[in-house]
């Protein structure tokens, strides 16, 4: 964030003054309405504003009783979630890491202070890490607090408490650059006219909300490969900078995802990081599937994107508890054995229809095993279902025709064989999802080589693609 710093005195019967102002992004409108607040202020405090002006070279003492700040732990001493203080603030105007031109790049960072005797000493007090923590205190960020001593996290903090912050910090550094024998100069420093009334007003339009990310998430476009990571709704929690998120992933409903990670934030909004690890379990709290490094984007209090081990994908809030968008997007895993691949067996010569209809709470799915064609299409509404998650729910495969010999029908449900119906087909029963699952998966009935058992892989001498019952799970 820019700041801008009001050097100033009054030629006639005032002492000199230095205050900092905090400044938004927009550049000199900003500027120049801080100096005109500045000149209402000092007006009402007896000076007239033309004869403020900007102060010019004097005689100086460069003396420093005290440290004025102390250095950066080592980094075993550092922190989960800070940030270093240089990436999210850029002094008081001017200096490195000031990019923006405007008013603040030839007011810089200090000031002098002295008395009205012309014996007595004058002294340059620089306010940067003042405002370098002011900075950061407007983003919310963690960063060490070179002043007190101490990392310090400001995402707890008001926008009243960052400006009273500032007011004390850059008290401190008047009392560390000036000796105390001088009396008058530092409580010309400290006296700050105006200042407090014109942070507080500048202030409010660069003060950052704090984001949190707890809540209910979805992928708003699930799609291969994005399948695994993103077909669930994810359940986060934070708790100051802890993120912990956990989902259902995949679309076999047997696999669960973790996250714990920290809340790292930046200066701006959308420069805000979460970094951690994420595990895959074998169901929930079952051996580990696979694990690494993830990290979060986070662009707004309602989106981020992440990325790590798995593919990336990128999570929108959802305010509503289901899977809104999820009546457009199917995220349909791709099958293992297409047909035309070498394990795919020669259809039946014999004649007559052969067919595999596949029928689930209303939906209705039929493939012709000799030419692979489905009706209706894969995914359209007639063989689409929509069923709650945390109930039970049976359906009927039906065959027209007659099998080679060695083959039979299956039903294959979470990425496994659900059934075996033997040769001519029959009931099924046992189709769910543990409740609060509010993903989309399928439900498939097969012509396969005899042999599977349930729970087993689905063979791999299979009858064309089988007949697919698209189902959407509802919270």
């Amino acid at each position: 964030m820019l700041r801008l710093v009001v050097i100033v005195r009054a030629v006639v019967g005032a002492p000199v003054v230095a205050r900092v102002v905090p400044l938004g992004r927009s550049g000199l409108l900003v500027s120049f309405l801080a100096l005109g607040l500045f000149a209402v202020v000092v007006r009402g405090a007896g000076a007239h504003p033309s004869r403020v002006q900007v102060e010019r070279t004097v005689r100086f003492v460069d003396a420093t009783p005290v440290p004025m700040t102390y250095p950066l732990p080592p980094p075993d001493q550092r922190p989960p979630g800070w940030i270093a203080i240089e990436k999210v603030s850029n002094g008081c105007g001017g200096g490195g890491a000031s990019t923006e031109p405007g008013l603040q790049n030839w007011l810089g960072d200090s000031a002098i202070f002295g008395s009205l005797n012309p014996f007595e000493p004058k002294f340059r007090v620089n306010f940067r890490e003042a405002c370098n923590l002011h900075d950061a205190a407007y983003s919310g960020a963690y960063v060490w607090d070179s002043i007190n001593n101490k990392f310090t996290d400001f995402r707890g903090m008001t926008r009243k408490e960052a400006d009273d912050k500032l007011q004390r910090d850059m008290d401190k550094l008047c009392e560390a650059r000036i000796p105390a024998r001088w009396t008058t100069a530092v409580e010309n420093c400290k006296a700050g006219v105006g200042h407090w009334i014109i942070v507080r007003v500048i202030g409010i339009f660069i003060y950052r909300a704090r984001i949190d990310l707890t809540g209910k998430w979805e992928n708003p476009n699930p799609g291969w490969p994005l399948c695994d990571t993103g077909v669930g709704l994810w359940t986060i929690t934070q708790t100051g900078r802890t993120v912990i998120a956990d989902w259902q992933h995949g679309t076999s409903g047997g696999s669960y995802g973790h996250f714990e990670g920290v809340f790292v934030t930046g200066d701006l909004l959308g420069d805000d990081r979460v970094t951690g690890t994420f595990t895959v379990t074998d169901g929930k709290g079952g051996p580990k599937v696979s694990a690494g490094p993830m990290t979060w984007t986070v662009t707004s209090g309602d989106k981020f994107d992440f990325n790590g081990g798995a593919a990336g994908g990128t999570m929108a809030r959802t305010t509503q508890g289901v899977h809104s968008l999820f009546a457009f997007h199917r995220c349909r895993l791709p099958r293992t054995k297409p047909v035309g691949t070498s394990t795919q067996p020669t259809a039946p010569t014999q004649t007559g229809a052969l067919r595999l209809t596949i029928t689930l709470q209303g939906a209705t799915e039929t493939r012709d095993l000799k030419t692979n064609a489905p009706t209706p299409a894969v995914g359209s509404p007639g063989a689409t279902a929509h069923l709650q998650s945390g109930q039970s729910y049976g359906g009927t495969v039906t065959l027209t025709g007659v099998l080679p010999a060695g083959y039979s029908v299956y039903v294959e449900f979470q990425g496994r064989v659900w059934a075996v119906l033997g040769p001519t087909g029959g009931d099924f029963s046992g189709i769910t999802e543990t409740k609060g699952f509010g993903a989309a998966n399928d439900v498939g009935a097969f012509a396969c080589k005899t042999g599977a058992s349930k729970g087993d892989a689905l063979p791999s001498a299979c009858l064309a693609e089988g007949a697919d019952i698209a189902v959407y799970w509802n919270p």
